[in-house]
């Protein structure tokens, strides 16, 4: 019997109630009853209300001893074995249901295989309790539903801290590595080929952080900045050699405008042009400030702008980060919950 509410997964008909009291079901228990497992219905008690003949209790078995109640009818107690209770109630209510439930006295019980429904003493009578006990049930099936699906959603979102924290490692490799390339080509390391190549890696990996949210647009930020790079490059090596590195620099202040437009192009709301130019602007500022001080071997200096280089890199970092997540909140999460502009 109990088998057909269960199919029926959250539809009970008065008609099921009937049946289970009717026919004496051993699954209620009434006023100083006592309760005995049923070897043979593998721990399923034997206790029958005042309003039918009693069974002849069989002797217990030492691993199937049920808890006895002496609480009145209207506490609408099941006792049950606890692995058999557990089971039932996960395959009938979903595996979360047993948590949610644990989570909320107030509403239901889970205890040693007892199942109490505190706001039922009132006096009800059985068929009344049975049913409340199955909407109970009812309303924990879909709460767990939609906590499942909720969590189903959320395993296709982003976490908006990592997120965050992705972008902070783009531009700190961004600062580094240029940094290493500075010092490389200027103090003629050897290992300035390996650096030049973990720099210009940077834009790829920027990209690939945009991709998911802006396609193919994510693609030609990445060439633009993949030329802020290779230029950057380009003039170190002009300046090492005692070379005019004007028209480089011209085309990297020229570059950086092409970034600015075309990160407000994307994002124009998050991506304000006015202050993504100043950073970009302050960005090259800086960075060539930290080139020329190592340059002339004013290592005072040389300290003092990579600071402010740094600083400056992480602000950017959350500035792209920020603009991201606020401009697809749908995609993230944030502690547990879709992120919000």
């Amino acid at each position: 019997m109990w088998r057909g509410l269960h199919r029926r997964r959250g539809q009970v008909h008065p008609s099921d109630v009937d049946r289970l009291l009717d026919t004496g079901n051993p699954l209620l228990c009434g006023d100083s009853q006592r309760a005995h497992a049923d070897p043979v219905s593998g721990g399923f008690p034997h206790t029958f209300v005042n309003d039918h003949p009693p069974v002849p209790a069989r002797p217990q078995k030492e691993n199937h001893t049920i808890t006895q109640s002496h609480a009145p009818l209207t506490h609408a107690r099941l006792f049950l074995n606890q692995k058999r209770f557990k089971r039932l109630i996960e395959d009938y209510c979903g595996r979360e249901s047993v948590t949610v439930a644990s989570q909320s006295q107030s509403v239901i019980s889970f205890s040693a295989g007892v199942l109490r429904c505190p706001d039922l003493e009132r006096g009800l009578d059985m068929k009344t309790e049975f049913l409340a006990i199955a909407a109970v049930a009812i309303v924990l099936t879909a709460t767990a539903s939609a906590t499942a699906f909720a969590s189903m959603q959320n395993r296709h979102k982003t976490s908006a801290l990592a997120y965050h924290d992705t972008w902070r490692k783009l531009w700190e490799d961004h600062v580094w590595w240029t940094r290493m390339v500075i010092i490389g080509v200027f103090d003629d390391l050897g290992g300035t080929g390996n650096y030049t190549a973990r720099l210009i890696r940077n834009y790829g990996d920027m990209e690939d952080a945009l991709k998911p949210f802006y396609g193919d647009e994510a693609e030609e930020l990445g060439d633009l900045l993949q030329q802020h790079l290779l230029i950057a490059a380009d003039i170190l090596v002009k300046v090492k050699n005692g070379q005019n590195a004007t028209s480089s620099i011209a085309a990297w202040y020229k570059n950086a405008d092409d970034i600015v437009m075309k990160m407000n192009e994307m994002n124009p709301k998050y991506w304000k042009l006015a202050e993504a130019k100043k950073m970009w602007k302050e960005h090259l500022d800086l960075t060539m400030e930290e080139a020329l001080a190592h340059f002339n071997k004013d290592w005072a200096k040389d300290v003092t702008a990579f600071d402010k280089v740094h600083d400056l890199a992480l602000m950017m970092a959350d500035f792209f980060s920020n603009g991201v997540i606020k401009q697809f909140p749908n995609m993230f999460i944030r502690n547990g919950l879709v992120a919000r502009p």
